[in-house]
């Protein structure tokens, strides 16, 4: 695979050139399209692989950086030749001292005054992932969670966001996936296009993505400058490529993951904290025999669609849910009716024929709240 190839790769200061998987669409010729006046420009990229970002493997840089650069080098005519420098420092005094002409990064935050910004060539919004094998009853948003992140990632979100939270900084973003997978945290805080070329290499189904927008903004690819007008024309050529060469780069390093509601940050009233905090089980009651919705394993262990529910459910509030086995729902309706249970998951009794086993329309559990 290419993330095992780029984990052996050797990361030393050289010319590079940026190798291309998604070609320009075809497309009438642009007319702004225009070369910079110098045949050749230097581009500073890390020497450390940052996947999806840029990936060396041998003398040539994968990834976004690299499909960009090729693009513009396709648009314009424009020699594109890679240097690698060992962190962002050394990128930024290389650009300072004229060993490069622009610095390609998605690092950008406190930059000197006399650096100037491009516009952005590619978003990737910061989002939470979980890993559903995960069964700690702790909210995102909770003082224990557990959340971890690669260093670079951090470095880029707002101060307010990275205040609010306590963090477990890792070097990367693989070695933050690993600590999800192995369920050595409860959260894992990485942008999208990041996250997503890992999982699809690594191949764990298990991670999730939470759809709810945690307010951590967005790691943007730029180009880093000190001439004004370098920065115009890469702004320029950049308008120029067409909407369906961005859509491919994001198809081509960031599928699509599976996403759910944020069920980890619910916004509760003080009387339903108080509530919470006064709870400590949640009996309900259930069929032992009715799968898929619910049935007890071989262990003894509640299982089925309606006991999912209710885990996710718990996740979110913190509540432990204890289950009463009943062998039908009239009996489950007279221990809610004596107050032995608080709840009721299984088929409600109503419909054309509570015996059947097709459920009425809408949901296919009952809850009954007393």
């Amino acid at each position: 695979m290419l993330l095992c190839a780029l984990l052996f790769s050797i990361a030393a200061r050289a010319e590079l050139q940026p190798a291309s998987s998604v070609m320009l669409p075809a497309m009438m010729p642009a007319p702004h399209a225009e070369p910079w006046p110098s045949p050749t420009l230097r581009v500073a990229v890390p020497a450390q692989n940052s996947a999806p970002w840029a990936m060396r493997i041998g003398d040539r840089i994968w990834g976004i950086d690299a499909d960009y650069l090729s693009a513009l080098s396709q648009l314009t005519g424009t020699h594109f030749i890679l240097q690698s420098y060992p962190d962002r420092t050394q990128q930024l005094a290389a650009l300072k001292e004229g060993k490069v002409d622009f610095v390609l990064s998605n690092e950008h935050a406190q930059l000197p005054d006399d650096f100037l910004l491009s516009d952005s060539w590619y978003n990737s919004p910061i989002r939470i992932y979980r890993n559903r094998e995960n069964q700690r009853a702790v909210m995102f948003n909770s003082d224990n969670a557990q959340l971890t992140i690669a260093e670079a990632t951090l470095a880029q979100l707002p101060d307010t966001f990275v205040r609010s939270h306590q963090w477990h900084r890792l070097p990367g973003d693989l070695q933050a996936m690993y600590a999800l997978l192995n369920q050595q945290s409860d959260y894992l805080v990485a942008d999208e296009a990041s996250a997503g070329f890992l999982l699809s290499q690594l191949q764990q189904g298990q991670i999730y993505q939470i759809t709810a927008d945690p307010g951590a903004g967005e790691l943007s690819l730029r180009a880093l400058a000190r001439d004004p007008t370098l920065i115009h024309w890469l702004n320029t050529q950049l308008r120029l490529l067409p909407a369906e060469f961005s859509n491919r780069v994001q198809q081509r390093w960031s599928p699509p993951l599976l996403r759910y509601q944020d069920t980890q940050t619910l916004i509760l009233t003080r009387d339903e904290k108080q509530w919470l905090a006064q709870q400590q089980a949640i009996p309900f009651a259930v069929e032992a025999d009715n799968a898929p919705w619910s049935y007890r394993d071989s262990s003894g262990n509640a299982r089925g669609f309606g006991i999912d529910l209710l885990n996710a459910l718990s996740q979110s509030t913190g509540l432990r849910f204890t289950p009463h086995w009943v062998s039908s729902p009239q009996q489950a309706e007279v221990l809610l009716k004596q107050h032995q249970v608080m709840l009721n998951l299984l088929q409600p009794l109503y419909g054309d024929d509570a015996s059947s086993n097709t459920l009425p329309s809408g949901a296919p559990f009952g809850g009954f709240i007393p």
